[in-house]
């Protein structure tokens, strides 16, 4: 009811009090050019950095500028080929790199490693895309949270879709 006063059942509102803010933390994040999957990511970062935590993001070369342009370290991932979703490549060559450069890719996950270790972060995040290096992340010790941005697509699925095999 506009203008007037409701008498429902509402209970007195208590005074909110905020938490105190945590110490910042420094936090480590696994990530890959995933074409649209970065952009989410990059908010997390100036999220984060806007709240005073120290981020690092362990990544391919190709996104080294935007790391950056988001105010975070960047840590270059030495022992993998630069990925850059914007260059054309074939399908059978984006599958390639998808399951052999990414998900699969001991070196992706070896690099997040050696990154950890040398770090310390206090916390890792990393993108669920990227198995070995969630793996890694977990040899390292400090706690590990996953960024997705596709869980919208597995969860509505009624039945796997099976990949094609080359």
């Amino acid at each position: 009811m506009l203008g007037g006063t409701f008498r429902g059942n509402v209970r007195p509102r208590k005074e909110l009090r905020m938490s105190p803010r945590p110490a910042p933390m420094r936090i480590l994040i696994a990530t890959w050019d995933a074409a649209g999957g970065f952009p989410p990511e990059r908010t997390i970062i100036r999220g984060l950095i806007a709240r005073g935590h120290d981020v690092h993001v362990a990544a391919y070369t190709s996104l080294r500028s935007r790391v950056e342009a988001a105010g975070a370290t960047f840590h270059v991932l030495p022992n993998i080929p630069d990925y850059d979703a914007s260059r054309p490549i074939t399908p059978q060559e984006e599958r390639a790199m998808i399951f052999d450069g990414i998900i699969f890719s001991a070196a992706f996950g070896g690099d997040v490693y050696d990154t950890a270790r040398r770090l310390r972060p206090d916390v890792q995040l990393v993108d669920l895309a990227l198995l070995t290096s969630a793996l890694a992340a977990k040899a390292v010790g400090a706690p590990v949270g996953f960024l997705t941005h596709t869980i919208l697509r597995v969860v509505k699925m009624k039945r796997p879709t099976p990949i094609a095999a080359s």
